[in-house]
């Protein structure tokens, strides 16, 4: 899902026993900057919430923010969101990249205009540098748009690898205002902490 570069190194993906086919927590990052943003990201949740062995556990506030590294666009809309998933990363990267295409999502270059947007951020006790991901998430912790709310809803957040979420680092996709909020489906399975 991180196309903007490829890795530079082929380690493989560490991830947790498939066998026991446990609910793993992951964050998941949720953009959108062409059409009416918050209606894609709320086709995306439905979607999400359709997800097999998956719940959808808490939800961020919606953002707007610049965009980052092409900055010739329209401003996003951002927000992450917190789930429960027994699929592996590379199973969940697969379900996040046929939802943006269901939303219209084409790659023309990296960091183009998009209707919908899905990263895996950080997925719980899986490390992966590989041809197709990289977890955590690369640019995680220099963008604005993840940061802020990957911190609503996880405040002492610590990724797989052992790092520390803090708004340290930030260099991109500044935040500009927060947006109306965007509420779980009814068909999530878990719902949003108070």
């Amino acid at each position: 899902m991180h196309d903007e570069t490829e890795a530079e190194s082929t380690t493989p993906c560490r991830e947790s026993d498939p066998s026991g086919r446990r609910h793993a927590r992951a964050y998941l990052a949720l953009g959108s900057n062409q059409g009416d943003r918050a209606d894609h990201i709320e086709h995306a949740l439905a979607a999400l919430a359709r997800l097999p062995e998956t719940e959808l556990a808490v939800l961020s506030p919606l953002y707007e923010s610049e965009p980052a590294y092409h900055t010739e666009q329209e401003p996003f809309a951002n927000a992450v969101l917190e789930v429960r998933t027994a699929l592996t990363p590379h199973e969940l990267l697969d379900q996040l990249q046929r939802i943006e295409r269901e939303e219209g999502r084409m790659r023309t270059f990296p960091n183009a205009p998009r209707p919908l947007d899905l990263d895996i951020l950080d997925y719980e006790d899986a490390l992966c540098d590989d041809e197709r991901l990289t977890l955590p998430h690369p640019r995680l912790l220099e963008r604005d748009f993840t940061v802020t709310p990957l911190l609503d809803i996880s405040p002492s957040c610590t990724l797989a690898d052992g790092t520390a979420v803090t708004r340290g680092r930030i260099t991109h996709g500044r935040i500009l205002r927060q947006l109306e909020g965007l509420d779980l489906p009814p068909s999530a399975r878990a719902t949003t902490r108070e």
